[in-house]
């Protein structure tokens, strides 16, 4: 909560007094993550419920596949075998 204030409060400062918008650079691991986790949290919620509101297994390996996708792809861009 701090973080997204401090970041809120400074970036509303800066364009008041300068008239640009703060830049931010987003790390390209950030970005896996985001799409990892907005992909498991989505067909989670799909998947429960045409199930009847029950987590299968199959779920769980579906959730630790992404996972482990996410992370394969994180450090393949983080010791620059891969770049984007």
């Amino acid at each position: 909560m701090d973080m997204v204030l401090g970041v809120g409060v400074s970036s509303l400062y800066q364009f008041w007094k300068t008239g640009r918008a703060y830049q931010l650079d987003i790390a390209p691991t950030i970005i896996v993550s985001s799409m990892g986790l907005m992909t498991v949290l989505l067909s989670t919620l799909i998947v429960v419920s045409l199930n009847g509101y029950h987590v299968t297994k199959n779920l769980g390996y579906w959730m630790i596949s992404v996972y482990l996708i996410c992370c394969t792809f994180n450090f393949l861009l983080e010791f620059e075998v891969i770049n984007i």
